[in-house]
């Protein structure tokens, strides 16, 4: 979030100095081809996207951290 919160001002800085030399609708398809550009590359980088589902903190196994909640037991699901 951090990433996004500075860098979107810079970007509009930036777009916003390129849009007033080449012009506005230029700027824009730019900026989309750059942004499909970005989303091919990572589309293609399996790892990539699997650390970008991953929740943060668990190792590559499915097991997930040592110190992880199991979640409700047996025992718990009789009490509803």
């Amino acid at each position: 979030m951090m990433i996004l919160g500075g860098l979107f001002p810079l970007g509009s800085l930036l777009q916003g100095a390129i849009g007033d030399r080449i012009g506005l609708r230029s700027t824009v398809a730019g900026a989309a081809v750059i942004y499909l550009g970005f989303l091919v590359i990572v589309s293609r980088r399996r790892a990539l996207l699997d650390a970008l589902d991953r929740p943060s903190g668990y190792e590559t196994s499915d097991a997930g951290p040592a110190d992880a909640d199991p979640g409700p037991t047996a025992a718990s699901d009789d009490l509803r």
